[in-house]
């Protein structure tokens, strides 16, 4: 599906007092990548941050490149290998050279080795 922004874009994605009072948080590169990000909580209720702080921009593979990121390939090629839209996906080379960088980070839409982090509701993100 496309994007509802114009893409690249780094996506912090959190929801809070969710399913048995737990608060979640992610990164996100399905809409590729324009700025490094750290994301942790500030209470002891939860056991790790997440971040997604590689050279992404610098190191953008030449087909994906646009001014200001690196974009998905799903907005490059317009395919169902990089969409998704089939139910099921794998990885692609694409796919991979995001998450090598930032393995915290869901790097295509059923990424599904990458999970939510979840932490106790009413700690702070």
């Amino acid at each position: 599906m496309p994007s509802l922004w114009p893409t690249p874009n780094t996506l912090a994605e959190y929801a809070l007092n969710q399913f048995n009072n737990l608060d979640f948080f992610d990164i996100s590169l399905v809409d590729g990548f324009n700025v490094p990000m750290d994301f942790s909580p500030t209470s002891n209720g939860c056991t790790r941050g997440i971040k997604c702080t590689a050279d992404i921009n610098g190191q953008c593979p030449s087909q994906l490149r646009a001014e200001g990121g690196c974009n998905n390939p799903c907005t490059v090629f317009k395919t169902n290998q990089y969409y998704c839209n089939s139910g099921s996906c794998e990885p692609t080379d694409f796919s991979r050279f995001f998450k090598s960088r930032c393995p915290d980070a869901y790097s295509y839409p059923q990424d599904d080795q990458t999970k939510y982090i979840y932490m106790p509701w009413r700690d702070q993100l």
